[in-house]
């Protein structure tokens, strides 16, 4: 759209005309010249409004404000004087640079951090628009959290900083705060003072999501950029990540029904893992072991999801790995373990399932008879070894049997599944 629009003026006009209460109406001349100022756009120009409507910028004034992204460079200049007293200077400054941290977690997820997957699939990506942070969760953010609510100097400095701040209640209804003033968190890291501070209230954030076991997917952007070596080999090289994201995946499938949440939980499990294989150029029979089982979890939760189409690949990816770890085991020289047999013979089982559904019954005995080969064997070696055959992997095969005699059945008449 031509920013000098009759009708696009004419509508930031009434909005400006709405906001400002009388007394502090713009005058023909005064419109232009914040026009001027905001260079014509609505985020600049609702800045200066909100900054007139609160009595911070004086209509006398404007034409020594500079024009632009300066606005908000003069804003975080003169914010220090403005509030005056130190307690609420270090409290505004610790909520912006919360918030600044937050959108940049998810600015780097989302372009710089993106991590392809085994099928070329986007990772690290938040998969969702950021909206901003709900105000208790800010408040836990920055230990302001107290018995009953939040701190009052917390709570005052966040009214205090409503120019800065935008709400943003999306579908949901439930208020979420976040920098409504564009390239405000650019500005945050590179100014002098607080740029210096932003990667220890990454490094704050990354800890805080570790210790409460949630948001995954977005303890491993901050600990990037947290620039701590410790922080980021604690996320990526040891096994907490890891198992939070798995363990995360599979409660918010299991007992939600929240498929895109455990995806996204699965996806951070899956980049840690190729991450930590780019930084090592090892991989562990326990990571390869777990780098299938959290394919296989995103397959699950995608087909609950999607439908069993879209699950497929997942399963193929889970599948591959674990032949390959076989492989890679016997050539060796060493045992290929029960549990990791068993592994691979319930990936085919779930990929048989989802073929069923999804192509049709036929095109799911060869998976089961791969499953019931794979625990045939596994049956004859523990009894040629003179151990018990366990009673889980017992059941695991009459189940393989069972499943086959469905798709028997299915395809060729029940005389075939008997």
């Amino acid at each position: 759209m031509d920013l000098n629009d009759a009708g696009y003026r004419g509508l930031l006009r009434s909005y400006a005309d709405e906001v400002l209460p009388a007394g502090k109406q713009f005058s023909d001349a005064q419109f232009d010249l914040a026009m001027e100022k905001a260079q014509h756009r609505f985020l600049f120009l609702s800045f200066i409004v909100e900054q007139v409507a609160l009595g911070q910028i004086d209509l006398a004034d404007l034409n020594t404000l500079r024009t632009g992204v300066a606005l908000f460079k003069d804003y975080l200049g003169g914010l220090r004087q403005e509030l005056g007293h130190r307690r609420l200077i270090q409290e505004a400054e610790d909520i912006l640079l919360a918030l600044a941290a937050e959108e940049r977690a998810h600015t780097w997820q989302s372009d710089e951090g993106l991590c392809k997957g085994l099928h070329g699939d986007e990772l690290l990506t938040d998969e969702q628009e950021w909206r901003g942070m709900r105000l208790e969760r800010l408040s836990r953010y920055l230990d302001r959290d107290i018995a009953g609510g939040q701190d009052s100097y917390f709570l005052y400095t966040v009214f205090r900083l409503k120019s800065a701040l935008g709400i943003n209640r999306g579908g949901s209804g439930e208020a979420r705060l976040r920098l409504w003033l564009k390239d405000l968190a650019a500005i945050i890291a590179a100014d002098e003072k607080l740029g210096a501070r932003l990667p220890q209230m990454h490094a704050r954030a990354a800890s805080l999501l570790l210790e409460e076991e949630t948001s995954e997917y977005r303890a491993y952007a901050h600990a990037v950029l947290s620039g701590s070596e410790p922080l980021l080999h604690k996320v990526r090289d040891t096994d907490e990540l890891l198992e939070h994201a798995i363990n995360k995946g599979v409660e918010h499938a299991e007992n939600r029904s929240d498929y895109a949440s455990a995806i996204r939980n699965y996806n951070t499990a899956i980049s840690v893992l190729l991450m930590r294989f780019d930084q090592t150029g090892q991989q562990s029979a326990d990571d390869i072991n777990s780098l299938a089982t959290a394919y296989s979890n995103r397959a699950v939760a995608k087909g609950d999801a999607f439908g069993e189409a879209e699950a497929i690949p997942d399963y193929d990816a889970a599948i591959k790995i674990r032949e390959n770890l076989r492989d890679e085991i016997i050539n060796a020289g060493q045992q290929w373990p029960p549990e990791y047999r068993n592994n691979l013979a319930g990936a085919y089982m779930n990929r048989a399932v989802a073929k069923m559904q999804a192509i049709g019954p036929a095109e799911a005995i060869p998976d089961y008879d791969a499953a019931i080969k794979i625990r045939e064997n596994l049956r004859d070696e523990i009894k040629e070894a003179g151990q018990q055959w366990p009673p889980e992997y017992r059941n695991d095969l009459a189940a393989a049997y069972s499943n086959r005699a469905v798709a028997k059945g299915d395809a060729f008449g029940e005389a075939e599944a008997i």
